[in-house]
């Protein structure tokens, strides 16, 4: 939908949006950094994360557990042939695309969006049948737990975006796409200022809740944050929806197509 004030109403946002997206957008960016730029951890996190008996090195401590047991890291190299891969599908950041693009070219492509999807395909054994060379899924933890193991475990892709345009995004989107479930044509009538300080923008520190397994409205804290970035940079290959050509050629090295 083209709306000739965007780029003012955009700038604003960036600007006075409030704590809600603020907050959202120095964690996030810094999460995206985080990814490439390896900054380590506060003696205090290393107390709290050395507490945690595992066999693994000191370093994979701040990694999430199911991530720590059921994800590749980026040290083992790919595997195309035996490998399901599974992309996490950041709201209004390139998924849908990327999802189009490998329907495409001829890959099993499964959506496991929901977690009664994700229970329902873990009963039908997707993973270790080979049903499906890509599993797209809004919620990493619960797919990567649930649907792999110690014999088959998940490469992991991630496609992110600016959080103020992702949420500039969402805001416009969700006003017309009657078809999603959660379609608010009631936003219409709404700022987008009046919106994002409002109790209908529920995306503050998104990505850093779905990796932790907290919901929408559940607090986070420093730890979360800093397990967050420590998984994203050992066990994630990331592409950033500005540079889609580049990503989606980062995504096929990894998986094996030309």
């Amino acid at each position: 939908m083209v709306n000739s004030s965007f780029p003012k109403l955009k700038a604003i946002a960036t600007a006075i949006v409030g704590s809600c997206v603020i907050a959202s957008l120095f964690h996030q960016s810094y999460l995206l950094q985080s990814a490439i730029v390896d900054r380590p951890p506060t003696r205090i996190l290393q107390r709290k994360l050395l507490l945690e008996k595992t066999s693994e090195s000191e370093d994979t401590h701040a990694v999430y557990r199911w991530a720590r047991r059921h994800v590749r890291p980026h040290a083992r190299l790919p595997e195309p042939s035996k490998e399901t891969i599974l992309f996490w599908h950041i709201p209004k950041s390139g998924g849908s695309t990327a999802k189009s693009i490998y329907k495409c070219i001829g890959k099993k492509v499964s959506i496991a969006s929901q977690p009664g999807e994700i229970m329902k395909l873990k009963h039908k054994g997707l993973v270790p049948s080979g049903q499906a060379d890509l599993i797209f899924s809004s919620f990493p933890d619960l797919a990567i737990e649930h649907l792999y193991d110690e014999q088959h475990k998940a490469r992991v892709l991630a496609m992110f975006r600016h959080p103020v345009d992702r949420l500039v995004s969402k805001f416009y989107y969700l006003q017309v796409a009657s078809w999603e479930k959660s379609y608010q044509p009631k936003w219409a009538k709404m700022d987008i200022l009046q919106w994002a300080k409002s109790y209908h923008n529920t995306d503050n520190n998104l990505m850093v809740k779905r990796l932790a397994g907290k919901g929408q409205r559940s607090p986070t804290n420093h730890l979360d944050l800093m397990r967050a970035k420590r998984t994203i940079r050992q066990r994630m290959i990331v592409g950033v929806m500005d540079e889609m050509g580049e990503s989606i050629h980062r995504f096929n090295t990894v998986m094996g197509i030309n």
